[in-house]
């Protein structure tokens, strides 16, 4: 039956999408926005642009992921990744090859389909889902799209008539701008107007050189709110845009602890078998290093600290509850590979353990709690696999 429940305003993550021809500054654009929304968060750019976000690493602190397969799936694969590495802020640069990419797929199924929707009854569910991935994901995304262009003579940001490139229509699905809370063009005096927005404060203002004085109206608009009521799921992160979670990579123990050290050959577990099982952090574009500086700040403020918190247990479950896993699997799985206490393994996981943990049970292969391949995709020896290599 149905029930009258008063409307409340929850927290909630950014979902941002910038236009532009090119030119305009879509990649800088959203780097600083980024970079200001969560100080010292981790930024990770799905870069399609042929490195062109490298270009930034002496100015911004980011990782960068470069994205040679256009196929919207790997973009889905790698948006879900993003959330279960703990990605504060994802910037997908750009939506357009995801387009372009699936225009191509609907032509070849459209060849051979008798369908009266040509390929479009294929093209249509992967592009829905592209969509859903990134209103689902944990992370605050800034999404980029190019878009056609033409010159006209029109006023600059200080008013002077000027021939100026405009864009006309943007290289993604038309109404794509519809399921973003903040839309924007930017021109190539790199002045973004808002065109569409959820946040009342800046419906209809424009930004020159956007950064820091747009992300603090959309940092203030997003944590205003009560805390989401489905904290384990896929958007149910209640962590505040200031406040962004430590890198995990961060958090890499000495071989001092005990608990730390791998279990012993004899035993021969499948957790001494799974590559990535610590592996060290990609660096952030532009440093030396596996750790950003403010990464390594936090490390050293919390020497001795192995243990998770409650929060990234959720996102444990929620990772592995999403993929197919029963709750009692996923305990039964971390106790076994990490030889682990059932009664306190939830208190005493390692931040490598659990990152591990996340990249094993998020794998399509591992669907349902059948492990048949490790934290990277390589298949897994048989008698590694479980549960039967817990029997």
């Amino acid at each position: 039956m149905l029930e009258l429940k008063k409307a409340t305003k929850e927290k909630c993550k950014l979902r941002m999408i910038l236009v532009g021809v090119p030119g305009a500054g879509k990649t800088y654009s959203a780097l600083s926005v980024a970079t200001a929304l969560v100080p010292g968060g981790k930024i990770l750019v799905l870069d399609s642009e042929y490195g062109s976000a490298n270009k930034y690493a002496d100015i911004f602190d980011f990782y960068a992921e470069q994205v040679t397969d256009h196929d919207p799936r790997n973009y889905i694969k790698l948006i879900k990744e993003a959330g279960q590495l703990g990605v504060d802020v994802l910037v997908i640069d750009s939506l357009s090859h995801a387009w372009q990419a699936l225009l191509d797929l609907v032509t070849k199924e459209g060849a051979k389909s008798k369908s009266p929707f040509g390929g479009w009854d294929k093209g249509t569910p992967i592009q829905r889902e592209l969509v859903e991935a990134i209103l689902a994901s944990k992370c605050h995304v800034i999404a980029t799209a190019r878009q056609k262009s033409e010159h006209v003579i029109a006023p600059n940001h200080n008013g002077k008539m000027t021939p100026t490139k405009v864009g006309m229509k943007s290289e993604q699905k038309a109404d794509i701008e519809f399921e973003f809370d903040v839309a924007g063009e930017l021109d190539t005096d790199n002045s973004l107007k808002i065109t569409k927005t959820r946040c009342s404060a800046i419906n209809g203002k424009s930004f020159h050189k956007p950064g820091k004085e747009l992300a603090d109206t959309l940092r203030g608009w997003l944590d205003a709110g009560v805390a989401p009521k489905s904290a384990t799921g896929e958007s149910g992160s209640t962590k505040s845009s200031a406040a962004p979670a430590q890198d995990p990579a961060a958090k890499k123990q000495e071989d001092a602890k005990p608990s730390e050290q791998p279990a012993s050959s004899a035993a021969n577990t499948t957790a001494n078998a799974l590559p990535g099982n610590g592996d060290p952090k990609p660096a952030p574009a532009g440093s030396s290093g596996g750790q950003s500086t403010a990464s390594q700040k936090d490390a050293g403020a919390t020497p001795g600290a192995t243990a998770v918190g409650k929060e990234q247990m959720q996102q444990l479950l929620a990772v592995a509850t999403d993929n197919g896993w029963d709750r009692g699997a996923i305990s039964s799985f971390v106790c076994h590979v990490f030889k682990l206490d059932p009664k306190t393994f939830a208190q005493t996981i390692t931040w490598k353990q659990w990152e591990t943990a996340v990249k094993i049970v998020g794998r399509p292969e591992n669907k349902g709690g059948k492990v048949t391949v490790d934290a990277t995709g390589k298949p897994l020896p048989e008698a590694h696999r479980w549960p039967k290599a817990a029997a």
